[in-house]
């Protein structure tokens, strides 16, 4: 068994060994367990030699009707068939929890797991140890540790060990290991450190996990380190962050640095209907700038809603071992503009349009002209019949590189003061793939629930059909429609129950519970 499995399951027992004697301390626990069914297929690549191959009206096709790319002096075609129906109904249940009053005053353990399960065969093999990855992504390993960590908050100092996880700008960033922050009485500024173990990006597994074998086939043998330094502000009109984090691993005497990254974010006020907000990372260990955006929001009078105008820059990041970075993943950079308006006593509307464009390639394309810009843009409205009962509608469509597309959403809602959510929604999907002849529309119809069954018991679950059509002109387009459902069970319990209902003064007690 995996160190990731033991060491979730550990943390979980310990849970269950602990809840025999959790009348002597205060505790808090929250169950979310579901399941859901779905299938998916993709393409298969496949070939076939240029004998067997039949002319019809000028093209090439495979004796089924599909059609074949030949190159000249290749005894084989290639093409593209439907992939096998995969079938998945996978379990998965979440736990998060916290303990405290263990006669240290300031000490706490909280942290979440979760349990997945899919019992089906996928189509992915794992490299390492050839066992079926499972039908449904994310379900190995079964028993995985999201958090689980001692806190110890002091007058001007917190400590946290164990496994810790911090998002910021750099992402969802989880490590095991040791936090610590220094901070003046306030809270005005503070200063953190941390360093431990990193897991993959994105994972709550290291890169040396065998869970992740098809991602990479020159992930390092030992775990990546991590280190990271935070400066925060959060003063009246102004908040900000400072952030530095590098990972690296050491086999053989050998380092190797997976990342290194600087960057920050601000935040300014300098008046209450005027918001401006911005920041960017910058990759060190390639010496370019990474994501980057900036912001000016403007409020309107008599509280009638809100103007934003912005940019951003998206740029691609992997582990300096992946061979991707290889290929110097281009960014692209965008310029936007937004608007949510209160126009009637029951109606709301919102808007968006956005223009973009990719950076220059520095590839050469004698033979063909390539776009490297698009646009996008969407209108939407909320209609409030009452508090109980609302509709929305939304319009999105992008123009642009690689892909079109136009989407249609509705949906009307219903709430039973606190004993009953329903929602009926409906879409209409569809897009055009530039690189392949095949329009895609998809139309999908859902009902949602959720109901109180008891105090702090809640039962929820969906169905959906979806019915998509591939047009294209060969044996290749297939209709795609199934249903899908989920069906869950979300309970909490704990010494303070009505910890919501406390005063903020309370809850920043550790003793009353605060996080």
């Amino acid at each position: 068994m995996r160190v990731s499995s033991l060491l979730s399951l550990a943390t979980l027992g310990t849970l269950a060994l602990l809840a025999g004697r959790l009348d002597a301390q205060g505790y808090r626990v929250e169950l979310d367990a579901r399941v859901q069914g779905v299938s998916y297929r993709g393409w298969q690549l496949d070939s076939i030699p240029i004998d067997q191959v039949q002319v019809q009206n000028g093209l090439l096709y495979t004796p089924g009707g599909i059609g074949v790319t030949c190159l000249a002096g290749q005894a084989y075609c290639i093409f593209y068939r439907p992939g096998d129906k995969v079938q998945a109904y996978p379990f998965a249940a979440t736990v998060d929890f916290a303990l405290w009053n263990f006669g240290v005053r300031g000490l706490r353990f909280e942290g979440s797991g979760r349990l997945a399960v899919d019992g089906k065969a996928g189509p992915t093999t794992s490299l390492s140890t050839q066992e079926s990855m499972g039908a449904w992504p994310g379900t190995k390993p079964p028993a995985q540790l999201i958090e689980a960590y001692l806190a110890y908050d002091g007058p001007w100092y917190a400590l946290r060990g164990g496994r810790v996880a911090n998002v910021s700008r750099f992402g969802y960033t989880a490590f095991d290991g040791a936090q610590v922050r220094f901070h003046e009485p306030k809270e005005r500024i503070g200063v953190s450190a941390r360093y431990g173990w990193a897991l993959a990006r994105g994972a709550l597994v290291p890169w040396t996990d065998a869970s992740l074998d098809p991602l990479d086939e020159y992930r390092p043998s030992t775990r990546d380190m991590l280190l990271g330094f935070d400066l925060d502000w959060n003063l009246p009109w102004l908040t900000g962050r400072v952030l530095y984090e590098r990972e690296w691993a050491s086999e053989n005497s050998v380092t190797t640095v997976a990342s290194e990254l600087l960057g920050g974010d601000v935040a300014l006020r300098p008046h209450r209907s005027v918001h401006l907000s911005g920041g960017l990372e910058y990759d060190m260990a390639l010496g370019s700038v990474g994501n980057a955006d900036g912001a000016i929001t403007g409020m309107l009078p008599k509280g009638f809603g809100s103007v934003t105008l912005g940019a951003r820059r998206y740029r691609p990041r992997f582990p300096l071992w992946s061979i991707w970075t290889a290929f110097s993943p281009v960014p692209y950079n965008a310029f936007y503009g937004q608007a949510a308006v209160h126009v009637l006593a029951k109606l709301d509307v919102r808007g968006r349009v956005e223009k973009y464009g990719y950076d220059e390639t520095e590839a050469a394309s004698a033979l063909m002209t390539v776009e490297t810009d698009g646009w996008r843009y969407g209108l939407g409205a909320t209609y409030r019949h009452s508090p109980q009962l609302n509709a929305t509608v939304d319009y999105q469509a992008g123009l642009g590189v690689g892909a079109q597309a136009q989407t249609v959403d509705l949906g009307v809602n219903w709430r039973a003061r606190d004993m009953l959510n329903l929602r009926i929604s409906g879409a209409y999907v569809e897009r055009a793939l530039e690189f392949r002849y095949s329009n895609n529309t998809l139309w999908r119809f859902g009902l949602d629930a959720d109901a109180k069954v008891r105090p702090g018991l809640r039962a929820f679950g969906g169905a959906w059909y979806l019915a998509e059509q591939r047009d294209r002109p060969d044996a290749a387009a297939f209709d795609w429609n199934q249903v899908r459902f989920h069906i869950g069970l979300r309970f909490g319990f704990g010494s303070a129950a009505d910890r919501p209902t406390l005063p903020p003064s309370i809850l920043r007690i550790p003793e009353g519970g605060a996080q």
